[in-house]
């Protein structure tokens, strides 16, 4: 197989690709070593990356003009939490981490609960982990963790955890991801709203 046809088929495997480079979420080099091991299967031989960013250049433009729009994504808000920790839950009092109006997730395996809330409620000195909130208007759709996990992927974020209860999704993360997972749900924000 021709290596543009592999680029071709293999971006057009993952929807998550077509997203991804027509948004710009991630630079063609970025995408270009995600897909490398695809590309060198259907080419039958070792790719380089540069050949592979020439061959997503060509198939870029016409993935503007037909790739995906997540239109649940119009009318989210987010918001950030930042100094936020981690404590086992039968050492932290529930009730008054609730009673405080804090934000806060607790996770459970069934047989431990791990409680996120801010450092100081939980008499924590390290606050390394942040909390981002996505609301969307109505229920949040089918897919949208699973699309947000990818693009956060994409782009070199790994989040703890990733809920989604009613109308919200909730992203557990370092802090020092918070700004970029921001600036990402912003950027799916501005596409569903055909804007670049």
């Amino acid at each position: 197989m021709k290596i543009q046809d592999a680029v071709k088929l293999a971006v057009e495997g993952n929807p998550l690709y077509s997203l991804v480079m027509s948004t710009g979420l991630a630079n063609l080099s970025a995408v270009a070593r995600a897909i490398k091991p695809l590309v060198d299967a259907a080419a039958g031989k070792d790719v380089k990356i540069a050949t592979i960013v020439k061959a997503l250049e060509r198939l870029e433009k016409s993935l503007m003009r037909s790739s995906p729009r997540p239109e649940d994504f119009r009318y989210v808000e987010s918001v950030a939490y930042s100094g936020m920790a981690v404590a086992e839950g039968g050492r932290v009092d529930l009730n008054s981490i609730y009673s405080s109006g804090e934000p806060f997730v607790a996770l459970s395996d069934g047989a431990k609960t791990w409680i996120l809330a801010p450092a100081r409620l939980l008499g924590r000195a390290e606050a390394d982990r942040g909390l981002v909130k996505v609301v969307f208007p109505r229920q949040a759709p089918v897919g949208a963790v699973t699309l947000l996990v990818q693009l956060m992927r994409a782009v070199g974020i790994s989040p703890e955890h990733v809920l989604r209860h009613d109308n919200q999704i909730y992203i557990v993360a370092r802090r020092e991801d918070l700004p970029g997972i921001l600036s990402l749900v912003e950027r799916v924000k501005k596409l569903a709203e055909g804007i670049r």
